[in-house]
């Protein structure tokens, strides 16, 4: 297959000519002898050409119609079918069976045809490949931005020979292009407005363009100001953060893509630009776009700009009066009338919700404006309000590289260098290697304040005098974090009370000393201090953040003393939540899981503490892998991050939490990443292979292939490209073709019930629709009884959703688990109707709910095929009701699903999986569910229902 393909990518080229200097369009001329399929009826057309796509003998090119005029009797209207080169007309051993059996029916005619192809046939990369040469043509230049009528390139010196060969070729190539430019020179190196020289390599040399992005209209001199098209996708990111209503700053806002469709948004926006022409630009946008109303324009320096457009907005009192769409009524005659337009009333914030900076050469220079910006107005955010501080986003340069952590970091510390934090940790063992540390911050964090504090974490004394100490220095308390651990013997044999105490007083008497004695300090108010970026604090506010371990959440991952304490030190954040109502403070828990703190445990000098210290296999990779979702051990700055967020404000309303960092140890029925992967590659084997669809799918004919199976690829081909045009926005994609339009695509899905499932089973009218169970195709139903199908689904009356979906899922196990069987074995059909009825309810929160009821009831519809084509076998629910589960709970079921024989099927595992979560989602007081999940695992010997079919057969199906 892939030399055929060669073959036929040689057959089409076009002509070559490496010294061809002046384009000679006439000289790309091409004659390709094939055969076509002269059609002798065209109303028969469409058929025909299905009928040898599937067959595969059709010509399958792109830009070359397979269906042409007749090259002997065209004139009379007569139509034929391109074939595929490997097609002799002489030679009937080259046709398919299909061809074979339309041209001995008289309804297709082989003949000889000539197939012509010129210039305009061959893409801009087809000619430029003939043209090059041979060691230019890997990386023909094929990338240029697109501006209006614009074609932008970016030329690499070994290209600049062949310059306006290439220019001429992409003008020919894209109608709407009219003017071909080459960049000179970087962009800002002529000047700090961001332009460039460049040269007109071919059209009129009109760079006045007019551009539509995000439905908005923008005309501008394209040689004056800045416009990059390569940042659509970046400005719709953005733009769909801003909501109606909100305030932003752009503080290099260009001629407006960030600021004039978030005033379409009804966003209010104060847009900057220190270049004159673009911000003249920008006010002709704002005027064509008609968001005057939402956005001004103005021409500072983006310094100055920053304050004095937070001071405007501060002291700005002004709002927009929007109109509703007008609604009819019914008047007292009966006649409809229209209400008069809603009015809608949008106040401008006091507070600016976002600044932009999309300038990355230099934007983060701009961030000491920001230092000190509000001064004195603390009480207008959080936690005295719902206000939160603006979120400032900074446009910086980085390499395309799937690992440049070290720009990241460069990033982050000049970031650090331009805001000045401050940083103030405290230590119980000050010695050398904690001076080292404190240099090593100080060197990159100059304003950050290292102390080292003798602190005994058990002693009273000792943390009154920390805080005394701090409100001295510093008049102010606001984050304590306290991080301290002892594990304590592995077992309870060996564990004393004496060990049991030490394991309390070091695991959490630190907590309850900070629960006791920091909220009192943290009330205290100072005016803004003498130190860098020392903001008044006006209200009472803090955060106390203890760091415990997952050992506070469940047992087992050391021994008895450290799981006690540890859950005494969540406890203490269970217990702070009350003592603290009322004084601004907030307390929350860090349990972290297995964390690299840098000590190797094979080398370490263990003398007399070898119970103290977890075994060195933990550290193990292959242990790692097996027992850690991520993989990996944490890393302590992982868990500091966490430590950071909740000492924000960005956690404001978070008190009395835990949160787990433990990178995942734990799966949803505990498979290891082995395990997951050896169910995957059993049943990959078994699956069908992937093949080409006969045709590809378009815009305008993407419905008419719906169900049908060979055109998997082509769908996928077809969504692939969607999404792409759809700026990688999988949301809106989803939205387009699954919710709207009159046939939405969700009506398509289909993946107090069991006395219906009863009636169903006792309807005689199914009786002899199915011989065998196992049939693949349901037509046989529908086109017999659809009717009496009808009949049975319209009985379900939806009337409470909720109660009634639960109704369904326990159907759904009923279908599988109660139904009497053949041969003993559980149905592979009535398993995908269990599994099927799961799906819909993680999908259902992500779906609009007008569409809940449509997607349930086609599942049911999809569940009455099912029970019909299994041929309708009697359900009775004692047998689940009345088994006996013999003390075995879920924990029975979790492990028989990952370690049983059969524990690679992957139908089995989803089929447990599906009862357990539907037994946490709805309850299970009477162990239906657990039953059922027991019965089925107990039982389970493979799958039957397939009549005459194989397990591999309906697998690969």
């Amino acid at each position: 297959m892939a030399d055929d393909a060669e073959s036929l990518d040689k057959m089409f080229r076009p002509p070559i000519d490496r010294a061809m200097r002046s384009l000679d369009r006439a000289f790309f001329q091409k004659r390709i002898p094939l055969c076509a399929a002269r059609v002798l009826d065209n109303k028969m057309i469409s058929k025909y050409r299905s009928d040898l796509q599937a067959s595969r003998d059709i010509l399958k090119l792109e830009r070359i119609a397979t269906v042409r005029p007749d090259p002997v009797e065209g004139a009379s209207g007569r139509r034929c079918l391109l074939l595929k080169p490997e097609i002799q007309g002489q030679d009937s051993t080259t046709w398919s069976s299909k061809l074979h059996e339309l041209v001995q029916a008289q309804q297709l005619k082989i003949i000889h045809y000539d197939l012509r192809l010129d210039y305009s046939y061959w893409s801009y990369h087809d000619i430029m490949s003939s043209i090059l040469p041979r060691d230019e043509t890997d990386e023909i230049p094929s990338g240029f931005s697109t501006v209006g009528h614009i074609a932008h390139l970016n030329l690499r010196e070994q290209y600049l020979p062949y310059k306006d060969l290439i220019a001429e070729v992409i003008m020919d190539k894209n109608p709407g292009i009219k003017t071909v430019i080459n960049k000179l020179d970087d962009v800002g190196e002529e000047s700090e407005y961001r332009t460039f020289r460049y040269e007109v390599l071919a059209g009129n040399g009109d760079l006045n363009v007019e551009v539509r992005e995000e439905d908005c209209l923008f005309r501008f001199d394209y040689s004056k100001v800045y416009w990059n098209p390569r940042l659509n996708t970046e400005h719709h990111r953005l733009i769909a953060k801003f909501q109606e209503g909100e305030a932003v700053c752009d503080v290099m806002a260009g001629i407006g893509p960030f600021a004039v469709p978030a005033g379409r948004k009804h966003v209010f926006v104060k847009a900057n630009d220190l270049n004159p022409d673009s911000y003249k630009f920008l006010a002709d946008a704002i005027a064509r776009n008609k968001v005057d109303a939402f956005v001004e324009s103005f021409n500072d320096d983006g310094l100055d700009f920053i304050k004095t457009a937070t001071a405007r907005l501060l002291q700005s009192d002004r709002h927009v009066d929007l109109n509703k769409a007008p609604t009819k009524a019914k008047t007292t005659t009966g006649n409809e009338r229209q209400k008069a337009p809603a009015m809608k009333r949008l106040y401008q914030p006091k507070i600016f919700d976002h600044f932009v900076m999309n300038l990355p050469a230099s934007a983060i220079t701009f961030l000491p404006s920001f230092v000190g910006l509000y001064p004195g107005q603390s009480h207008l955010f959080s936690p005295y309000t719902e206000t939160y501080l603006p979120m400032i986003h900074v446009y910086c340069f980085s390499t395309k590289s799937d690992d440049n952590l070290e720009e990241k970091i460069k990033i982050c510390n000049e970031i650090s260098q331009q805001l000045h934090p401050v940083w103030l940790p405290c230590t119980s063992t000050p010695g050398e290697h904690y001076q080292q540390l404190a240099d090593e911050i100080n060197k990159l964090h100059p304003n950050t304040k290292i102390i080292g504090y003798p602190y005994k974490l058990t002693a009273e004394e000792d943390t009154l005098g920390l805080i005394d100490d701090v409100l001295n220095a510093w008049g102010r308390l606001d984050v304590w974090v306290t991080s301290s651990g002892l594990l304590g013997p592995p077992s309870i044999a060996d564990t004393s009370p004496a060990d049991l105490m030490k394991c309390f007083e070091a695991n959490s008497m630190a907590p309850f000393f900070a629960l006791k004695y920091a909220p009192p300090a943290m009330a205290k108010t100072t005016s803004k201090g003498s130190y860098p970026n020392a903001a008044p604090k006006d209200q009472k506010y803090g955060s106390i953040v203890v760091v415990s371990s997952v050992a506070s959440t469940y047992g087992g991952c050391w021994g008895p003393c450290f799981t006690m304490s540890s859950h005494a030190a969540l406890g203490v954040v269970r217990a702070g939540v009350a003592v603290l109502k009322g004084t601004g403070v907030r307390i929350n828990c860090i349990s972290p899981g297995q964390i690299d703190i840098g000590v190797d445990l094979k080398g370490f000098d263990m003398r007399g503490m070898n119970s103290q210290l977890p075994p060195s296999t933990l550290q193990e990779e292959e242990a790692q892998k097996k027992h850690i979702g991520l993989e990996r051990a944490g890393l302590a700055q992982e868990v500091g991050r966490v430590a950071g967020f909740l000492a924000s404000g960005f956690s404001s309303y978070i008190t009395g939490a835990n949160l787990v960092v433990d990178g995942g140890s734990a799966y949803i029925l505990g498979a290891s990443p082995e395990q997951l992967n050896t169910i995957y590659d059993t049943e990959s084997r078994v699956l069908e292979p992937w093949r080409d669809s006969p045709g590809e799918i378009i815009n305008e004919d993407w419905r008419d292939f719906l169900g049908q199976r060979d055109y998997q690829r082509a769908y996928i081909d077809f969504f692939e490209d969607q999404l792409v045009q759809n700026g990688y926005n999988w949301k809106r994609l989803v939205e387009d073709f699954l919710f709207q339009g009159k046939e939405p695509l969700i009506n398509n899905v289909i993946g107090g019930l069991l006395e219906a499932l009863d009636r169903i089973a006792a309807d005689q009218r199914f009786d002899g629709v199915f011989e065998e169970q196992g049939s693949t195709e349901p037509d046989p139903l529908f086109e017999r009884k659809e009717n009496i199908v009808l009949d049975h689904w319209n009985a379900w009356h939806i009337e409470k959703p909720e109660k009634q979906f639960e109704d369904s899922q326990r159907a759904a196990v009923a279908m599988l688990v109660a139904t009497d069987q053949r041969h003993s074995k559980y149905d592979f059909f009535l398993v995908h109707v269990l599994t099927s009825s799961h799906a819909i309810r993680i999908l259902l929160p992500f779906i609009p709910a007008k569409h809940h009821l449509s997607l349930v009831r086609q599942w049911w519809l999809f569940a009455i095929s099912a029970y019909v084509q299994q041929l309708r076998l009697p359900i009775r629910l004692e047998r689940i009701e009345d088994y006996n589960l013999d003390g075995r709970g879920w924990e029975f079921v979790d492990d028989y699903a990952i370690n049983s024989k059969w524990a690679t099927d992957a139908h089995f595992v989803k089929g447990l999986r599906a009862m357990k979560e539907a037994a946490k989602t709805w309850g299970d007081d009477t162990n239906f569910f657990l039953k059922a999940a027991v019965k089925f695992a107990d039982e389970f010997d493979d799958w039957g229902g397939f009549g005459g079919a194989s397990l591999q057969e309906m697998k690969a199906y």
